[in-house]
């Protein structure tokens, strides 16, 4: 695993010294209590959870936490974003069935048990889902790839629901 350096976009340092990573599935950032300091959410193939700490200059170390309780944390994609606006990050997932769920974040820095984000199993045809402010107004949103090379746009209310989607690019 490789992040570009301040040398240019090409130069890269390794993160992780082994080939442990091949097997992962999707991965995400996670906010921690330290400011400017994000980390890796990663999801591995036997349905665990955990997020690596970093050290100073940024490499991850052997320290990891789990994220979740048990080994059934098996998603297609996860997002991650303050969703519900109480200032901590929060998961949205898609499920193996389609379905979109959010994981609000507790206080200890665990996830809560899932709860319904979209009304409808639609979300298994994306290609990718990330989180972010799209618009500006402070509250994370999805944008979402669709298998068709459509990227859209779900504006989140800021207590854990979306709107509707908007095209952001058609054809990418």
């Amino acid at each position: 695993m490789t992040f570009p350096t301040v040398g240019g976009f090409w130069d890269h340092e390794r993160l992780w010294t082994d080939a442990a990573w091949k097997d992962g599935l999707p991965v995400a950032t996670l906010r921690t209590g330290t400011p400017g300091r994000d980390t890796l959410l990663f999801q591995w193939p036997d349905g665990s959870l955990y997020t690596y700490k970093r050290d100073a200059s940024g490499k991850l170390v052997i320290q990891k936490k789990s994220m979740w309780p048990d080994k059934t944390w098996k998603k297609k994609h996860m997002a991650t974003g303050d969703f519900t606006g109480d200032g901590r990050d929060d998961i949205a997932a898609v499920a193996a069935d389609g379905s979109l769920h959010l994981y609000p974040g507790k206080a200890d820095g665990s996830f809560d048990k899932a709860r319904s984000m979209w009304p409808e199993k639609s979300w298994g045809t994306m290609r990718a889902v990330v989180g972010g402010d799209f618009n500006g107004d402070g509250k994370a949103d999805l944008a979402a790839l669709g298998s068709t090379g459509d990227l859209r746009w779900y504006a989140g209310d800021g207590k854990g629901a979306l709107a509707a989607g908007k095209t952001m690019w058609p054809k990418v």
